[in-house]
């Protein structure tokens, strides 16, 4: 019994811990007078001059009216919660959007495979992992760290994360 006791309250003493970095201002991020962040300033730089994406970042959404436009106006079949189609960029449906089908960029043997592929082939219709670039044109936010030899991707999306080493190494196979 003891035990138990000792649960419950470990539970009900936690469940406040996740929202507190809500109110949590980020150190070194260039604010207006009223003190909001200052979206005109200069990119933030790193120690070798390049710009920093130390951050979170948010995908610009697409406009309902523009994604009945470009889809069709069933488009909005899928809503779920906290993802309905206008809070995700036109690209999370179809990257290749603003090309003509004679100027796509891709090989003619992955345009086949894309032709062929149905909706139901890809892996976030299968509540797997969207990949990239998905997982970064969908609703959810995403962090980076950014350090002299990594950045570092944090996505709330499926709680992935991805590694992009910066201080040349090569990749090896299946990386």
């Amino acid at each position: 019994m003891p035990h138990r006791r000792l649960v419950v309250i470990f539970a009900l003493l936690s469940t406040g811990a996740q929202a507190q970095w809500l109110n949590y201002s980020t150190p070194g991020v260039p604010r207006t007078r009223d003190g909001k962040p200052n979206l005109a300033a200069p990119a933030p730089r790193a120690a070798n001059g390049k710009p920093d994406l130390s951050g979170v970042w948010h995908v610009h959404p697409t406009s309902l009216a523009e994604m009945k436009r470009l889809y069709g106006e069933h488009a909005d079949v899928v809503n779920v919660p906290g993802m309905e189609l206008d809070t995700i960029s036109k690209y999370a449906i179809n990257i290749l959007v603003d090309f003509k089908p004679e100027e796509s960029p891709m090989r003619p043997e992955a345009a086949e495979i894309l032709r062929r592929r149905v909706a139901a082939d890809f892996p976030d219709t299968n509540c797997l992992p969207a990949g990239i670039p998905t997982s970064g044109l969908v609703s959810e936010p995403i962090k980076m760290a950014q350090s002299p030899g990594v950045i570092v991707i944090l996505y709330e999306s499926e709680d992935g994360h991805r590694l992009i080493y910066t201080d040349g190494r090569k990749l090896t196979q299946g990386i």
